[in-house]
C-alpha cells in the first residue's frame, strides 16, 4: 500500500491469524518484520516471530478478531478491535485493543499491538473478564 487507502492487506492479515495458518499469515510479512505485543520485548524477524507464535498459540484453542474503526494514512494503518480467545477449559476471554501496522511494497514491515494479555494468564477460578469496549464507529 504505497500511498493508497486499500486496506485488504489489513483484513487478510487477521484472517490468517484467526485461521492459525502461519504460512498464510507469514506470507504477508517482510523477512525483517518488527513486532511489539504490548509491553513484551520487541520481536525482530519472521523466524523469531514464528517461534513466539508457536509458544503463544499453546495458551488457547481458537482466536478471533472483531474489527472496529480502521484509520489509514499512506503506508500506516491503525485499528481498534476485540480479540477473543477460547481457552482449553472452554472459557472465552475477549480483550479490547489497538493495532498499528506499517505496510510497504506489499508486505507488513512493523506491527504494534496494544492490549492487556493478563486475563489469558489468570487462573480460571479468578473469573477475570474483560468487557467488550465501545468502538468509535462500527465498521460497516
Amino acid at each position: 500500500m504505497t500511498g493508497t487507502n486499500d486496506t485488504r492487506w489489513w483484513f487478510e492479515h487477521f484472517e490468517g491469524v484467526d485461521a492459525r495458518d502461519m504460512d498464510r499469515w507469514f506470507a504477508g510479512l517482510s523477512d525483517d518484520v518488527v513486532v511489539r505485543f504490548s509491553n513484551w520485548p520487541v520481536i525482530r524477524g519472521k523466524a523469531a516471530l514464528k517461534s513466539h507464535v508457536i509458544e503463544f498459540n499453546k495458551l488457547f484453542v481458537t482466536i478471533s478478531h472483531k474489527h472496529g474503526q480502521l484509520f489509514t494514512d499512506g503506508n500506516l494503518a491503525a485499528g481498534e478491535g476485540v480479540v477473543t480467545f477460547t481457552m482449553h477449559d472452554g472459557r472465552e476471554i475477549s480483550i479490547p485493543g489497538t493495532t498499528v501496522m506499517e505496510h510497504r511494497d506489499g508486505l507488513i514491515r512493523r506491527i504494534a499491538a496494544y492490549l492487556d494479555f493478563g486475563p489469558l494468564f489468570a487462573p480460571a477460578a479468578d473469573n477475570v473478564t474483560v468487557s467488550e469496549p465501545s468502538t468509535f464507529m462500527p465498521r460497516a
